[in-house]
Formats: structure tokens, C-alpha cells, sequence
């Protein structure tokens, strides 16, 4: 890949920091360009909170420290369409000690919540992957829609879970910035 131009800004404003990347290269004749832009308010470190409008939170208390939570269950099934509403599809990039877990749950989730018509989750996996047998086994093929190669899974993805090693996260993260369509969720 060759880097055509990469631009980092951060600023803070109020109560907010904000980050700003802008990414072009070539690979493989294909020329990606990007611009992703987070904003987050500052958490301290002994601070866990978050805000919900779908979800019942609570409050409990950890080590002399509160933390907010939501409680999984069953029960919270009819709330996920909720949840994933405008999410058609949830990108879930690597196959290590968390994809299997994180993807198959979310499978299951949606499928028994009934709007697995309405959103897909899917495998990226570098091409030849040893992993993609594996994710075969636990039903995500290429058949069904389910997997794919890494950056064409990214490019598709509304919500993307990037379960990859940090070391490999380090060397993309700049393809992966710029794959990412506008408005998705990483």
C-alpha cells in the first residue's frame, strides 16, 4: 500500500476531544480514500458510565468503585432491534480467542430476537486464512453471505467489532481507517 496522504487532528472543545483522520492509498490497483471522525467525552479512570435509551442501566459497586452496567438475558431479546435499528451489517474482523464467541452470539442473538432478515452478521478474514475453516464449521461461509475477505467485509460493515491481534490492528490501522464506509461504527 502507499500512502498518497494521512492528516491527524485532535482538538478539545468544552467537555469534549475530538480526533480526525484522513487516509488515501493504492492497494491492489483499488485507490481507497476515508475520513473518520470521533468525538468522546473525557472519562476519568474512576468512572464508568454511559448512557442508554434502550437498555435498563445499573449501578453497582466494584471494588470500592461504581460502575454502570447493563444485565444480559434472554428477557432483552425483544429490545435488540431496537438497539441495531439502521445496523444491516455487523462486521466482525479476525477469528482468534474472540471472533468465534462475539460473532456466534450476535448470530444467535438476532436470529432468535427474529430480524436476521434485516441484519447479517459476517467473517473477515485475511484471504487464506487458516481460520476461515473454522468459521466454515460454525456456519459463516461464503454461500450464505457470512465471509469474506478483511477489507471487503469492512467496506460493508455498519458496525465493525475489529477482533484482531494489536499488533496486526498496528500495522493496518491506517487501511482499515480508510475502508470504513462514512457513518459506520468501529
Amino acid at each position: 500500500a502507499k500512502a498518497d496522504r494521512l492528516q491527524f487532528s485532535y482538538g478539545a472543545r468544552a467537555s469534549k476531544m475530538s480526533f480526525k483522520a484522513q487516509k488515501s492509498f493504492v492497494a491492489n490497483t483499488e485507490t481507497y480514500s476515508n475520513t473518520v471522525e470521533c468525538v468522546a467525552a473525557p472519562v476519568r479512570l474512576d468512572e464508568s458510565d454511559f448512557d442508554t435509551k434502550i437498555f435498563q442501566k445499573e449501578v453497582i459497586k466494584l471494588a470500592d468503585k461504581q460502575e454502570s452496567i447493563v444485565r444480559g438475558g434472554r428477557n432483552l431479546f425483544n429490545l435488540l432491534p431496537k438497539a441495531f435499528e439502521g445496523i444491516k451489517n455487523i462486521g466482525v474482523i479476525g477469528w482468534g480467542s474472540q471472533g468465534p464467541a462475539q460473532a456466534q452470539n450476535l448470530r444467535d442473538s438476532i436470529e432468535a430476537s427474529g430480524f436476521s432478515d434485516k441484519t447479517k452478521v459476517k467473517i473477515g478474514l485475511r484471504l487464506g486464512s487458516p481460520s476461515a475453516d473454522e468459521a466454515r464449521k460454525a456456519g459463516f461461509t461464503e454461500a450464505n453471505g457470512t465471509l469474506g475477505e478483511m477489507f471487503d467485509v469492512i467496506k460493508e460493515s455498519d458496525l465493525l467489532l475489529l477482533l484482531i491481534a494489536d499488533s496486526a490492528q498496528a500495522q493496518n490501522f491506517e487501511k482499515i481507517l480508510a475502508a470504513m464506509k462514512p457513518g459506520s461504527t468501529l
